[in-house]
């Protein structure tokens, strides 16, 4: 039974082995891939972060800042089919400014535009900050956030049951912390 210096059982305890150590790397793996990608989601660079806390006081101390996004009479046009309507669904005041402005300026018809966008709680008030001191003429522009939304619940978004369950994946994988 002996071939190539190895026997049938001397055989099988290294291929057992490998297999054990293959599985531990991949578990390794698993477990890294989780951290990473949680690191990665809930990590704000400073600046993007000082920024949101800058636009959040400018939206406590200045009228400016907290004006009605759209304005009165453009309010009709956020229903209208004859604009072109855009969503931009996002937590970063920088790009959603970034994408918004590229929209507008290299729009044929800015002022048949239309952008709508959406953010969170946390960065509602920034956003609102932001588009409220950096107006867009002559697109309009709406800021929203997911609270904003009365169909917005669990039961009417299957999106939000599979974060739901990632959530409760990732933190088995951190100690049960959120």
């Amino acid at each position: 039974m002996k071939e190539g210096g190895y026997d049938a059982k001397t055989f099988a305890v290294k291929l057992r082995e490998m297999v054990t150590l293959m599985e531990q790397r991949t578990r390794l793996a698993k477990i890294q891939e989780y951290l990473y990608r949680h690191v990665a989601s809930s990590s704000i660079p400073k600046q993007l972060h000082c920024l949101d806390l800058r636009l959040a006081h400018e939206h406590t101390n200045n009228a400016a800042a907290r004006l009605q996004l759209p304005s009165a009479e453009l309010v009709p046009a956020l229903v209208d089919n004859s604009y072109y309507h855009f969503v931009v669904a996002s937590d970063n005041v920088l790009a959603a400014s970034v994408v918004a402005t590229s929209l507008v300026r290299n729009c044929l018809r800015p002022r048949n535009v239309v952008i709508h966008i959406i953010t969170d709680r946390k960065t509602y008030y920034p956003m609102q900050a932001w588009f409220s001191l950096h107006p867009l003429a002559p697109a309009v522009i709406e800021v929203k956030a997911l609270h904003h939304f009365d169909w917005f619940s669990k039961g009417k978004v299957p999106v939000l049951e599979a974060m739901e369950k990632d959530q409760k994946v990732r933190s088995q994988f951190r100690g049960g912390s959120s």
